[in-house]
């Protein structure tokens, strides 16, 4: 009988032409992350021709990588090549003399098999992170749907806002920003088109905040809401307005301070619920 010849499993970065034979390991995330513009580092590992993992991500602005997608086959598992992928992934970190932070959203299928495989490698979980939503244009509802009470004519675009009332705005989310950082911003480099205020007999009672110069990405940079119905409106408003906005495949970062509000997040983007997890050694 025939023996299959033992070939040596090699760990090492993606190079651009050999994408194809890793891209089931990589998933959606990447796809999308690099069509919006995004920088997107790969390591992978193979026997001999046949891939059998690979983790991949890219560098934020505080040098944390984040992972977008960490997958080894199930024959090869428990073989010592998801520690090879990480091991590897800290050389590369260490010849680019970046520090390596490693953070990651829940929401993939296997979660909670990479929570506890980070754990088991000596990384210590620094923080659970704030919930988040991470989606893409092209996932948002064409007809977004609420019931008729939700309905209201208060929600005002930051374009129609004077520098005086946007200011007004960005001290009272500073000074939430103490206890609830999800819910404060300061970046100068708002998006006024998609970022909305909920007016109330002249009070401010939400607000919401696009910012579209992360990495690529469309990150709502503060989100808060006095009740289920300001929410609505800014979350109505800024769904069509990201539509119109962007193109389909740009990712969108979305914290989620509470529940409160009634389910409103899973009627506009259903399915998704995620943590944040930010690991170092």
């Amino acid at each position: 009988m025939a023996t299959r010849k033992k070939t040596e499993i090699v760990t090492g970065l993606i190079e651009d032409d050999s994408w194809s034979v890793f891209e089931r390991f990589l998933g959606d995330s990447v796809k999308e992350a690099k069509a919006a513009g995004i920088s997107v580092a790969a390591i992978g590992t193979a026997d001999g021709d046949t891939a059998v993992g690979a983790i991949s991500g890219y560098v934020d602005e505080d040098g944390t990588f984040d992972i977008l997608s960490f997958y080894v086959a199930p024959k090869y598992r428990k073989m010592g090549v998801g520690t090879a992928l990480l091991e590897a992934l800290k050389t590369v970190a260490a010849d680019r003399k970046v520090p390596l932070r490693l953070a990651f959203c829940e929401g993939d299928a296997e979660a909670d098999t990479l929570l506890a495989f980070m754990k088991a490698c000596g990384y210590k979980e620094t923080d659970r992170g704030e919930r988040l939503h991470h989606f893409t244009v092209g996932s948002l509802k064409n007809k977004v749907y609420f019931p008729a009470k939700y309905k209201n004519s208060h929600v005002r675009s930051f374009e129609e806002l004077s520098n005086t009332e946007i200011k007004k705005i960005a001290v009272k989310t500073a000074e939430r920003h103490r206890d609830m950082p999800e819910e404060g911003f300061t970046s100068p480099h708002v998006n006024k088109s998609c970022s909305f205020a909920y007016y109330k007999k002249g009070i401010v009672r939400g607000y919401l905040v696009c910012d579209d110069t992360a990495g690529g990405e469309v990150t709502v940079s503060a989100l808060f809401a006095k009740d289920k119905y300001a929410m609505a409106g800014v979350l109505r408003a800024f769904a069509s307005a990201v539509k119109a906005a962007y193109k389909a495949p740009t990712v969108i970062v979305m914290p989620v301070p509470t529940d409160r509000y009634d389910g409103l997040f899973d009627k506009l983007f259903p399915g998704v619920k995620n943590f944040e997890h930010n690991f170092e050694i």
